[in-house]
């Protein structure tokens, strides 16, 4: 899919700051000579692997041996090295590696995206995505230039019952980013919940997040619970979690 608006995302699976590629330094991790190959570590990219390669719009830019825009197939040398060919094939068989030539000091940031994506963003600007549905965004590849952001909505939902597993009403859930109660982050939401015990809000996923949540029900007309709180992680399905308040009965005076 090319894409030319002003909405779009998504990325490769081994893209590693949601922009849609791997970035490099062309004086630190190009290396010439006998090796010809370009440090990324822990790429996880396979041989045979089709990718883009990208000047990201350098006014002068480091001639390393690659053409900006072009298509080339990596060998994975090893974990942390690739080596670029013309065809699958050659990279296959280690056939004809393209000399490489390592830029100058300090040298410059260029990247490689994945030819598999299904989204090509030439836009030269700030495009943003809006997925109608939980799940993973489409690879992304971007030209010089091209951020993408994704807005995958997901949806958060607490339930809360008794130890009957009747719902309870106007229980107050309190939700927050992070792992530490003494030290939460932004909070997320801080709701009741309705006749049927939920509380629930949308939220903008992009990564895996860890939160927090405590529920209370306050003793006012009812029946008094001891407070609960637990950990979780929105995923790229969401978050769903139900949880049991035990009454409270210690008589208060």
């Amino acid at each position: 899919i090319a894409y030319n608006g002003n909405t779009h995302s998504g990325y490769s699976a081994w893209d590693e700051d949601n922009t849609g590629g791997r970035s490099f330094n062309t004086f630190s991790d190009v290396t010439g000579g006998a090796t010809d190959t370009i440090t990324f570590t822990s790429h996880g990219i396979s041989t045979g692997e089709a990718v883009f390669y990208s000047d990201e719009g350098e006014a002068t830019p480091d001639a390393i041996g690659l053409t900006d825009d072009a298509m080339y197939f990596v060998r994975a040398v090893d974990a942390n090295t690739l080596a670029f060919y013309l065809t699958e094939r050659a990279a296959n068989d280690d056939a004809n590696r393209i000399n490489l030539t390592a830029g100058g000091s300090p040298g410059q940031t260029h990247k490689i995206y994945s030819a598999n994506a299904a989204v090509w963003n030439d836009t030269g600007g700030a495009v943003t995505l809006n997925i109608g549905s939980p799940g993973d965004g489409p690879s992304v590849r971007n030209s010089s230039g091209s951020t993408t952001t994704v807005n995958n909505t997901v949806t958060v939902a607490i339930t809360v019952v008794d130890e009957l597993g009747a719902a309870i009403q106007n229980a107050q859930v309190w939700v927050a980013e992070g792992t530490d109660f003494d030290n939460p982050g932004t909070v997320l939401s801080n709701a009741d919940t309705n006749v049927s015990g939920l509380s629930s809000f949308s939220y903008d996923y992009s990564t895996d997040q860890a939160i927090l949540y405590k529920i209370r029900k306050s003793s006012t007309g009812g029946t008094r619970y001891i407070d609960r709180r637990a950990t979780g992680t929105i995923e790229a399905t969401g978050f769903t979690a139900r949880v049991t308040l035990v009454e409270d009965d210690i008589v208060l005076p």
